[in-house]
């Protein structure tokens, strides 16, 4: 099976990742699981920075600009770039 973003052959851990919260399987590589990962940890980073230069109660979508980049990585419009 290969990333559902990337296109990389998948190893054995690979394919038995799943999502914490749904429990369906993720498909990705390590690259992409990571650049995922980061780009959600960034995105809550933001809206919790924002809320507190605001100091105004804001309600957490999660959607920022590096979790977009992430779904369009895992849409297969962006590409990905392995280090």
């Amino acid at each position: 099976m290969r990333c559902r973003s990337c296109d990389s052959i998948l190893s054995d851990f690979e394919l038995l990742r799943k999502c914490k919260v749904s429990g369906d399987f993720l498909d990705l590589c390590g690259t992409c699981y990571s650049a995922s990962e980061e780009a959600r940890f960034m995105a809550e980073e933001a809206n919790f920075l924002a809320s507190e230069a605001e100091d105004v109660p804001e309600k957490d979508t999660g959607v920022g600009p590096q979790s977009i980049v992430a779904i369009e990585i895992q849409l297969g419009r962006r590409e990905v770039t392995h280090a």
